[in-house]
């Protein structure tokens, strides 16, 4: 295997700690597995560390062989003690007792089975009640319980906040604009289907609109405690949840203006630069979509 190249400290992540939800698989695994090359210690938490893609060597492990640190958390989002349990996990493990990053990224799938899904009419309650329970209630317990810890902490400083602009000559200086540091980041997936309409998915766009204004609200809520949330919306990317292609017939119908479908890591580095490179970004809806919802 090839050698890692170093990660300078201005972009480091070391001695941070991290919970990511649904991490076994799709979007969940590349953000795990970018944290933790950054050198946060991550909490890999999701219902088994083993991904729907059964080849796949379960996360934290790999995180591990690859010289990280990490550890698998078994987390139900819908129970908001299995949350609990995975951040007491991730602050046991932070030389500094905190919880830097939650990334609430477990869901669920917007499209029925056995339906023909051509609207609301053919969703049954149950499924749509999943759809709710999965990717809003989750996002809400992930999200409670992480701004409980974090007020327990102090604000640090992010490598963002590191003065290097002073070092180059930029007059900007701590002091005028007051002092840096947070409390910790939070973020939430949703979906370019919670800005938009996703054709049959009522349920599921209900939900991850659910997740954008949720989101919304705690970063109005806690922006004066310093900790920050925001809300990631992937578009059409290339693999499913499953970490697999996604289906042809549905890619054939969902084209990006962009001339190729995104990437995990596309999404992942949204979060990176959340996490570490804007502490000052709070309530923002950063659209990963190809262009898109700009169309």
């Amino acid at each position: 295997m090839a050698a890692l190249r170093p990660i300078s400290s201005l972009s480091s992540l070391a001695g941070r700690t991290a919970v990511v939800t649904g991490a076994s698989s799709g979007l969940g695994r590349s953000i795990a597995l970018r944290l933790a090359r950054l050198g946060a210690y991550v909490v890999c938490a999701d219902l088994s560390p083993v991904s729907r893609d059964a080849s796949l060597v379960p996360t934290h492990e790999l995180i591990v062989s690859n010289g990280g640190s990490g550890a698998f958390a078994e987390v139900n989002v819908t129970d908001l003690a299995s949350i609990e349990a995975a951040i007491a996990l991730a602050v046991a493990a932070s030389p500094r007792a905190r919880l830097d990053i939650m990334v609430n990224n477990a869901g669920t799938i917007g499209h029925q089975a056995d339906a023909p899904n051509l609207g609301i009419h053919t969703e049954q309650p149950a499924f749509a009640q999943n759809v709710f329970n999965v990717n809003l209630m989750g996002v809400w317990n992930g999200t409670h319980a992480a701004v409980r810890q974090m007020l327990t902490q102090e604000p640090e400083k992010l490598p963002a906040d590191e003065d290097v602009d002073v070092r180059l000559g930029d007059p900007e200086v701590e002091g005028q604009d007051g002092p840096r540091g947070s409390r910790g980041s939070i973020v939430n997936m949703g979906s370019i289907h919670g800005m938009v309409g996703g054709p049959s998915e009522a349920a599921y766009s209900a939900s991850k609109a659910g997740v954008i204004n949720l989101t919304r609200t705690v970063a109005i809520d806690y922006a004066k405690d310093r900790i920050a949330a925001n809300v990631v919306c992937p578009g059409y990317c290339a693999i499913n949840m499953g970490s697999k292609p996604t289906d042809p017939e549905i890619a054939a119908r969902r084209l990006t203006p962009w001339p190729h479908r995104g990437a995990a890591r596309d999404v992942a580095n949204a979060v990176i630069y959340l996490v570490r490179d804007a502490p000052w970004v709070t309530g923002s809806v950063l659209a990963v979509d190809g262009g898109t919802t700009a169309d």
